[in-house]
């Protein structure tokens, strides 16, 4: 939802933003219609993109005190929480392409609400001269 809110700021800098998931029909449309996020969504049902990316699956660290507790603000905060039927110990990323596809950023999650902000991903990008 962050990258949401500063999507002028990735358009200005000339950047295109895309999500990948592995989830699909019903419950990705559900999650986009909560969110409101409506960024291009990639499909990778096989999770090739996440094996090729190095992103790992756990069960500890998707369950730690910390995703406990944000989803209990979450919860408190009367906001509606997605069961989205997946794979719920898949652990994501966030990663910059430049246009020849090298990898300028790579950013692993420690766990489901590790994100990085938007302002350190612009950051990330080398201005072009």
């Amino acid at each position: 939802m962050q990258l949401q809110s500063a999507r002028a700021e990735f358009q200005q800098a000339g950047i295109s933003i895309a999500l990948v998931t592995f989830e699909q029909g019903y419950l990705l449309e559900q999650w986009r219609e909560t969110t409101r996020i409506d960024f291009p969504i990639l499909l990778d049902p096989q999770k090739n993109l996440y094996r090729a990316f190095g992103l790992q699956r756990s069960i500890r660290r998707t369950w730690n005190l910390a995703t406990l507790w944000f989803y209990a603000r979450r919860l408190i905060r009367g906001e509606k929480l997605i069961a989205t039927g997946g794979d719920l110990h898949q652990l994501g990323g966030d990663f910059i392409l430049d246009r020849e596809g090298v990898v300028l950023l790579a950013y692993y999650s420690h766990d489901p609400t590790d994100r990085p902000h938007p302002k350190s991903l612009l950051q990330s990008i080398p201005l072009e001269s």
